[in-house]
């Protein structure tokens, strides 16, 4: 239950559909929550927005923070990793592009050379010199 001084005497204050109550003082709804606070699970009461989300307090907003700052970590991780991995697919096509010419270059000498003991034995067999 709660009460507001309304001139000089105190009102009692109508409780909305959740049970919770509005502090015109504080801006606030109190309401009783069941959820575990600093690791105890009892009935809170707690602060609540005029939207419902829960007013949350220093411990509740450091952890979060913390929270958050270790999600962006991972998350700043997990770029390294891809840009990493990205440049290692890079470097792996540049090899294999590598790789191909150099084997189209022994190619191309290799056909050559057949090409000019070709080219010799037939003018042997023409009697060229």
């Amino acid at each position: 239950m709660g009460y507001r001084l309304q001139g000089d005497e105190y009102v009692s204050i109508a409780p909305n559909e959740r049970g919770w109550l509005w502090s015109e003082v504080l801006g606030v709804w109190l309401g009783v929550s069941d959820a575990p606070f600093l690791g105890w699970r009892y009935r809170w009461l707690r602060f609540y927005r005029e939207d419902g989300s829960l007013v949350l307090t220093g411990e509740e907003a450091e952890r979060l923070l913390r929270e958050q700052a270790e999600q962006r970590a991972e998350q700043e991780r997990l770029q390294r990793e891809q840009e990493r991995q990205r440049a290692e697919a890079e470097r792996q096509r540049a090899e294999a592009e590598r790789q191909r010419a150099e084997q189209e270059r022994l190619l191309r000498e290799q056909a050559e050379r057949r090409l000019a003991e070709l080219e010799a034995e037939l003018k042997r067999l023409r009697g060229e010199r």
